[in-house]
């Protein structure tokens, strides 16, 4: 059992990952005591996924973590702040989702690059299993033959600088077009910016906003149904690229991301998609992916680099690497 985060399943090891956020597991005894018997802990988050508390436990007992880690995105990230802190990732063994993904991450955490295993991710065996999602179902019986286009973006400062993914009056000029073309809409914002556009949901008939968590918590449960992506530096663009269908970078803020340098390099040489600025350019691109998919190659190509693997046994790998290479290590 390779967990994802947010599920309702846990073992002895997983467990131990869900303490930082688990209000009512963190600090029980049965938390506890799973922590001291642990010698194994799967993060998705890394530090962030335990307390302190939690990581003196494991410090002292060694713990090895196992990082699955949470995407392969297009930001650059920096954890050296000029301090002398203890890298907590330097003893970490991580798996990889390609070579690209092992080399670029290994410099970020400065981690040396033999810790890495090219495994693929686990929770993207969800999308090339396609498993059947009751309320996605249902959706595909009230939209009759349309198209369904998943709306997934990152988020701007928390939600503080959203205003030019949430403004409502440009939702409802979308959603009236979506109705003439016949397409419907999951717009799935970041939760830090669902407030802005929640309270909107009235307005629409073909845009849906991605607020029931238990519906919408986990897209791997329902990527397969989408037959479009539009995001813009988010990693669920990677991951959405095992499917091999269109995806459309609304990147209306990207001179800023330039003029700072926040991206990394194959954010610009290995597109999986065209960039568009403004809403009018996202539906040209839509009307072109669904008439003639002109991206499929390129996009075929280029997701390699992301992803080594695409045949649904990513989890298959991490037990098989942890059985075979890092149980072994002292």
């Amino acid at each position: 059992g390779i967990l994802r985060r947010g599920s309702k399943q846990h073992n002895i090891v997983n467990h131990v990952r869900n303490l930082g956020y688990n209000a009512e597991y963190a600090y029980s005894f049965r938390g506890i005591i799973t922590v001291l018997r642990a010698k194994y802990a799967f993060e998705t988050e890394g530090s962030s996924d335990i307390s302190s508390f939690v990581n003196n436990i494991y410090e002292r007992n060694k713990t090895m973590q196992i990082l699955l880690w949470h995407g392969m995105g297009f930001k650059r990230l920096h954890i050296d702040d000029g301090s002398k802190k203890k890298n907590i990732y330097a003893d970490s063994y991580w798996m990889g989702t390609s070579e690209l993904y092992n080399k670029t991450t290994a410099e970020v955490y400065n981690v040396p690059l033999e810790n890495f295993y090219t495994t693929g991710y686990p929770r993207n065996d969800v999308i090339i299993q396609r498993k059947e999602n009751f309320y996605f179902e249902k959706i595909k019986q009230k939209y009759k033959d349309s198209k369904i286009i998943l709306y997934m973006p990152t988020h701007r400062n928390y939600g503080q600088d959203g205003d030019c993914i949430t403004n409502i009056t440009e939702l409802i000029r979308l959603d009236k077009y979506f109705k003439d073309k016949n397409w419907v809409m999951i717009y799935k914002p970041h939760i830090h910016e669902m407030e802005n556009v929640s309270c909107a949901q009235k307005e629409f008939s073909n845009i849906i906003i991605a607020k029931d968590t238990e519906v919408f918590g986990d897209p791997y449960s329902y990527l397969s149904y989408c037959d479009l992506l539009i995001s813009d530096y988010s990693s669920i663009i990677t991951d959405f690229a095992c499917l091999n269908r269109p995806i459309i970078y609304y990147v209306f803020d990207l001179e800023y991301f330039k003029k700072n340098n926040i991206l990394l390099p194959y954010f610009y040489n290995l597109p999986l998609g065209p960039f568009c600025h403004t809403w009018d350019e996202v539906l040209s691109e839509i009307n072109n992916a669904f008439s003639f998919d002109g991206w499929k190659v390129t996009r075929s190509k280029n997701s390699k680099n992301y992803h080594a693997f695409n045949d649904g046994h990513n989890c298959r790998r991490v037990y098989e690497t942890m059985i075979n290479s890092i149980y072994k290590i002292k």
